[in-house]
C-alpha cells in the first residue's frame, strides 16, 4: 500500500474544516465501469474529485464515494499531477475491481463551495 500521507499531502489551511481519509475497493460492472464522473486535475486544478455518482452503479451500491470527495490514489498509485483522463484510464485499467483512495472534506452548509464543471465519466 502506498503511503499517500508522505507523497501527496501538504500543510494547508482547511478553514476550520475536517478531513477524513480512506480507501474503498469497488467491483466493476460488465462494462468495466464503477459509475462515477471525475473532475479537476492537471494542468488547471491541483486535485481530482468525484463530480457525480451515478444511480444503480457499483459505486452507488457501495455508497462510500460521494460527490465532492477528493481522489488521491487509484490501485495504490497517487494521482498527484495527473489529468482526469489519465485517472479515468487508471480506473478503467484495473481488472474486475479497483481500489480508490479518497479524502472527504467535512464542512458546515454555509462553508460548502462549488466545484468546476469539468468531468470525465468512468
Amino acid at each position: 500500500m502506498v503511503d499517500y500521507e508522505d507523497d501527496y499531502f501538504m500543510d494547508e489551511d482547511k478553514m476550520g474544516m475536517t478531513v477524513t481519509s480512506g480507501s474503498v475497493t469497488i467491483t466493476k460492472d460488465a462494462s468495466n465501469l464503477i459509475g462515477i464522473s471525475i473532475g479537476g486535475g492537471a494542468p488547471l486544478c491541483p486535485c481530482l474529485y468525484v463530480v457525480q455518482v451515478f444511480d444503480n452503479t457499483p459505486a452507488s451500491k457501495d455508497g462510500t464515494l460521494q460527490s465532492g470527495d477528493e481522489i488521491i490514489g487509484v490501485a495504490g498509485t497517487t494521482v498527484k499531477g495527473r489529468t482526469k483522463v489519465e485517472v479515468a484510464k487508471m480506473i478503467q485499467g484495473s481488472e474486475g475491481e479497483v481500489t480508490i483512495a479518497y479524502n472527504k472534506l467535512h464542512a458546515e452548509r454555509k462553508q460548502e463551495i462549488g466545484r468546476a464543471s469539468c468531468r470525465e465519466r468512468v
